[in-house]
């Protein structure tokens, strides 16, 4: 699944926590649903809640949030449309420091069919459509994978890059 792969690489790259020690990150998929369409391509839709379990984290919580919404803006911009909730967040606050997070995504991922030169069936993950309008690119100077190559938050709040070679 294309965008789940996705996110992951972003996450461990860009937050310091996950860079550090990736074994901090856990992802799986459920309440997953296919959509059939009818269609000369028998193309299909898959819709599915990703969940994404950060243990004994502590980069602040906003600099994870602003990673995910930068990461959907390229793949999944409809969570982004004012006054809808892009995604739920429980955290479990384990001292002063650390907490743990489970951020819950709902995604759908569009899929074509067709056979290739040798008559096998072959199947490819659709891109999000471009933007009907100019403000709703991606951030200047993103790149669609990675999104960032990494963030942390200084001790005056501001969000920094990091070295995660460090």
């Amino acid at each position: 699944m294309r965008k789940i792969d996705s996110l992951r690489q972003v996450l461990s790259t860009s937050i310091e926590d996950l860079a550090k020690s990736n074994e901090r990150l856990r992802v799986w998929m459920d309440r997953g649903t296919v959509q059939c369409r009818q269609t000369a391509t028998f193309g299909f839709a898959m819709a599915y809640r990703v969940n994404v379990l950060l243990m004994d984290m502590t980069t602040d919580i906003a600099s994870i949030g602003y990673v995910i919404c930068a990461w959907l803006r390229i793949n999944q911009p409809d969570l982004l449309t004012p006054g809808k909730d892009a995604f739920a967040l429980d955290l479990d606050v384990l001292d002063n420091g650390k907490y743990d997070a489970l951020i819950q995504i709902d995604l759908k991922q569009n899929v074509t069919c067709a056979l290739n030169a040798q008559g096998k069936m072959q199947v490819d993950y659709l891109p999000e459509p471009e933007p009907l309008f100019a403000d709703d690119l991606p951030f200047p100077g993103l790149d669609a994978v990675p999104v960032l190559k990494a963030v942390s938050v200084s001790g005056d709040g501001q969000i920094a890059p990091f070295d995660p070679a460090a």
